[in-house]
């Protein structure tokens, strides 16, 4: 699952809980502020906005994370929570101090290094790393979206 060059993180600045204040409709419409990308997933786990907004109001995504885990989860949940995440990451990476942070990994392997959470990271054990890693693996499609979007260098014919 890992090349020797990986990316392999479990905070900082690739990490939900990294203080990346971002906006987006909610599920009535309405703009609502989200301070980290772990607000904005632990949120969307229900469309009661009364609930959506204080979860997004957390005071911190700890405790967006325990909010996220005690509102009963929408029914769909499990077929868009991905999508979710993903949107998130676009929104963070969009702001300019997160995606040069992004961008900078290159081409290598982005791995959250999780001991708990084998769904969105994986943890290393003695043949090497289990889990999904649904999180390093959406950070890489993000930065290939970025790659792809940034302005090519035109070469000049000589």
């Amino acid at each position: 699952m890992c090349d020797d060059n990986a990316v392999v993180f479990s905070s900082g600045p690739l990490g939900n809980f990294a203080e990346s204040p971002i906006s987006a409709p909610g599920p009535d419409g309405e703009l609502v502020s989200y301070p980290t990308v772990e607000h904005y997933f632990q949120a969307w786990k229900t469309l009661d906005p009364a609930l959506h907004s204080e979860i997004a109001s957390a005071d911190d995504p700890r405790h967006a994370k325990t909010l996220g885990r005690k509102v009963k989860i929408r029914t769909d949940w499990e077929s868009t929570k991905e999508e979710v995440m993903l949107e998130g990451l676009r929104l963070k990476f969009a702001l300019n101090a997160f995606k040069s942070k992004l961008l900078r990994t290159g081409t290598r392997q982005i791995i959250e290094k999780s001991r708990h959470d084998t769904e969105w990271g994986a943890r290393l054990d003695p043949d090497g790393w289990v889990g999904d890693n649904k999180l390093g693996l959406l950070l890489m499609v993000v930065r290939d979206e970025l790659i792809d979007s940034e302005p090519k260098q035109l070469e000049l014919e000589t």
